[in-house]
């Protein structure tokens, strides 16, 4: 699978698998809106990270990306089963 492809798949399989769970949060009582205020200002970070994430699409090699995203799942493995 290309880069492009995984990233835009997993992309919309978290942007769904996330609104799914906005009624569920809402009706157990888990939104804070305080919260959710305090950290507002980070949201024009959201396209910094997009034009990050598209560069190096385009210019990291298929088998550096691969490297890059096996390393980052053992990562979170490890820390699934510490914590």
């Amino acid at each position: 699978m290309s880069p492009r492809t995984f990233l835009a798949t997993a992309t919309f399989f978290f942007a769904i698998l996330n609104w799914v769970k906005i009624p569920f949060y809402w009706y157990a009582g888990l939104f804070d809106f305080t919260l959710i205020r305090q950290v507002l200002w980070l949201l024009p970070l959201v396209p910094v990270g997009v034009l990050i994430g598209r560069w190096m699409v385009l210019r990291v090699s298929k088998a550096a990306y691969e490297r890059f995203i096996l390393a980052i799942l053992a990562a979170s493995a490890v820390l699934l089963l510490v914590t």
